[in-house]
């Protein structure tokens, strides 16, 4: 498989030219990162791209920490010919990127096979399938704790300029800052939609709490069922015991059954 990785590799050389100035990409990559609301996947895409063209490498991939499984997965590839490459894993601390890690540093790699490091047999397999001999390993940090690694392959051995490796640690820069704003935008966003929620639930509490014949636990049975969670009932002093009660009463009753005039009273009594 490596052999044929190879020789495929060498029809397509030609085409695998710059198409940019460095600074021209680096440039392009940050106004989309400074972008009002970021498309984080196309971002990481354009870095990946952009990471095998601006040093004539033959295949580019970012793997991103999941924190759950504490390893780090392939989130992009680009220019691979083998599928496995889109679905490796490597245990955090293990592998080109647990050195970057070691050394907070990136990592140049002349020769994968005589590379000294400790990873999977899937990573060595995958890695050797690829052709992959030569390779450029950029940590992403955030506050000082890695969060991934950008990666450029070349199926030869190659000895990479003295600034290739630099612009590599650039551009998982980059990446770093991208994946941060996202993280910060999707916050912002939540806590909209909570502040949103719980204004409308005081609305209607309020609406509500004027009429003293209307009990005070159908006003929060309603905003419950309104807001569907009974998160904000807390947040507006309801006790446990009326909690509970709301929460069930939204269950039972559900939206559809509360009256379009909540002041009516239905003969009931209550």
């Amino acid at each position: 498989m490596a052999a044929s990785a190879r020789a495929k590799h060498q029809r397509q050389r030609g085409n695998n030219q710059p198409t940019g100035s460095a600074f021209e990409a680096l440039f392009h990559i940050g106004a989309q990162i400074q972008a009002k609301e970021i498309d984080l996947d196309s971002v990481l895409t354009t870095i990946v791209e952009q990471a095998a063209t601006l040093v004539t490498a033959d295949v580019s991939w970012l793997a991103l920490l999941d924190e759950a499984h504490h390893h780090l997965a392939v989130r992009v590839v680009h220019g691979h010919l083998t599928p496995a490459m889109e679905t490796m894993t490597v245990p955090l601390g293990k592998g080109i990127g647990g050195v970057a890690l070691q050394r907070h540093e990136t990592i140049i790699v002349d020769d994968y096979d005589t590379f000294a490091q400790t990873t999977t047999s899937a990573i060595r397999r995958a890695i050797h399938d690829e052709g992959v001999i030569s390779i450029i390993g950029a940590p992403l940090f955030r506050d000082d704790r890695l969060i991934g690694v950008l990666y450029v392959g070349q199926r030869a051995s190659r000895t990479f300029d003295h600034d290739e490796p630099t612009l590599v640690s650039a551009l998982a820069g980059q990446a770093a800052i991208a994946i941060e704003n996202a993280r910060l935008f999707r916050q912002q966003q939540e806590a909209v939609e909570r502040l949103t929620a719980t204004a409308e639930v005081l609305e209607i509490v309020t609406r509500i709490g004027d009429d003293q014949q209307f009990p005070r636990i159908e006003h929060h049975a309603q905003a419950e069922r309104q807001l569907g969670t009974a998160d904000t009932a807390e947040l507006l002093g309801v006790s446990s015991r009326d909690r509970m009660i709301l929460k069930r009463k939204a269950e039972k009753e559900g939206p559809e059954q509360m009256p379009a005039n909540p002041w009516e009273n239905d003969g009931s009594g209550v």
